[in-house]
């Protein structure tokens, strides 16, 4: 029976903690259908508690619509709690650049089921289930590697995952990922439901229902385990890239989130590309549309002897750029402004938001025009705000290494003209922040600051 081998996959991935939420994302299609059926036949068995999301993604029209009422229909009958969110991805796309239709989709459904399981955690683990089964898996494997991915694209979806959102951490489950699509469609024969259909999945002009309809069935004449084959693969190849990655974000965070050209000249080849990956994953909104040939060609212009000032375009207007010492990320108009003039206001964050700063880094904004510092560690406690001075220096890494002001301008690209002018946040000769340029490493919060300096740049004269 289906019940038994999910229940099996579920206990063996410990993907449901006893006492905890489950939120089944449920589209009415068949997969999300059986998916939360099961769930709810597993639900006193396992003691957790069942609820349902559904987003409406407007995209289909009325088609949508009568998707979002079957869902409500559904949640009735079973008796199981639903929330329907609405989302306009059209709009997203349009207003955000480089950002195509179904990414937006993506990005703006897991914002809202984010922002909607937020304020129903109460102390306990929420887990977002997901309706991917073997098949998906596969077709995710294939598309990666004729659009052209790296080891960790090859490793395809996993039992559980974290997803990053605005409104915080999702856990995303996958309680059908050891299942066939066709032992998915035969179950749903037993059970009173029509599950709704997309008509865009029989579209053979999307590469994705191409996979499906035609390339997999290719595959499983010269092989019929070709699918499980295809898993497989996806499992190792994730456990090496996984170590890799791993490597490549303590490097990262050694070098406090620099991504310098000396580690990338020393690096073996899969570490150095790594290492780019995770400073991408760090500096941009999404990194879904980032190529291997990008990621090549960010890694060829920061090899040893280059010159700086090599640019490499990437997805929604942002580029990389090589300074003399690492490769930054810049987003195009988004350079120091001609002329910038204001001043820098500082206020001091203690007691209980300082600590969960402290307990937290990642908590911390990361903003262009304000930046938090350790208001302990800076020397004598003296700060100042003026501009450009001669002597001025700056920490450029963790390991205290200092550079002149002036040539931190010039890795920068700071028009000469412009530099006296930039606001500076200072401790004597020692720059913590050049506004709108960058800041020092000096100061960094860590886990034993109790009182933080927070600096923001004001515009105006």
């Amino acid at each position: 029976m289906l019940k038994d081998l999910v229940r099996s996959f579920i206990r063996e991935n410990s993907l449901i903690p006893k006492g905890s939420l489950v939120v089944s994302a449920f589209s009415g299609g068949a997969d999300s259908l059986l998916m939360t059926l099961l769930l709810k036949e597993l639900q006193e068995e396992l003691s957790f508690e069942l609820c349902l999301v559904h987003v409406n993604h407007h995209i289909r029209g009325a088609a949508a619509d009568s998707d979002a009422d079957f869902a409500k229909e559904f949640a009735k009958k079973e008796g199981l709690f639903l929330t329907v969110l609405d989302v306009d991805p059209v709009e997203y796309s349009r207003t955000h650049s480089g950002v195509s239709i179904e990414e937006a989709a993506r990005i703006l459904r897991f914002e809202a089921i984010g922002k909607e399981i937020s304020s129903r955690r109460e102390d306990r683990a929420v887990s977002v289930a997901v309706a991917h089964h073997i098949e998906d898996l596969a077709e995710t494997v294939l598309f990666r590697l004729i659009r052209g991915t790296g080891p960790r694209g090859f490793g395809g979806m996993r039992a559980e995952a974290y997803l990053h959102t605005g409104s915080g951490e999702i856990r995303l489950i996958r309680p059908l990922l050891n299942l066939k699509r066709d032992a998915i469609e035969e179950a749903l024969r037993d059970h009173p439901y029509t599950p709704r259909v997309d008509e865009t999945n029989s579209d053979e002009a999307l590469s994705r229902n191409r996979l499906r309809k035609s390339v997999l069935p290719q595959l499983r004449i010269i092989n019929d385990r070709a699918v499980e084959h295809i898993a497989l693969a996806s499992e190792k190849i994730f456990e090496a890239s996984d170590f890799v990655d791993s490597e490549a974000v303590k490097l990262l965070e050694k070098r406090d989130g620099r991504l310098l050209r000396s580690d990338l000249d020393d690096s073996h080849p899969a570490l150095s590309k790594a290492l780019i990956r995770a400073y991408l994953k760090r500096e941009l909104p999404s990194v879904r549309d980032v190529s291997e040939a990008q990621i090549a060609a960010i890694l060829k212009s920061a090899r040893g002897g280059l010159s700086p000032g090599k640019r490499t375009d990437l997805p929604g207007g942002f580029f990389a750029i090589t300074s003399y010492e690492e490769v930054m990320i810049n987003k195009t108009g988004e350079t120091p402004e001609k002329g910038l003039k204001g001043r820098i206001e500082v206020s001091f964050i203690k007691g209980d938001e300082a600590l969960s700063f402290a307990r937290d880094p990642a908590l911390i904004p990361r903003e262009r025009y304000t930046k938090f510092f350790d208001y302990d560690r800076i020397s004598g406690g003296a700060i100042e705000t003026r501009t450009m001075e001669e002597g001025d220096f700056m920490v450029i890494d963790p390991s205290g290494n200092r550079a002149l002001l002036r040539r931190v301008f010039i890795d920068k690209k700071v028009p000469k003209e412009e530099r006296g002018s930039i606001p500076l946040l200072t401790s004597g000769k020692r720059v913590l922040w050049a506004a709108g340029v960058r800041d020092s490493c000096d100061a960094r919060i860590t886990g034993d600051t109790r009182v933080i300096l927070k600096a923001e740049y004001k515009r105006g004269e």
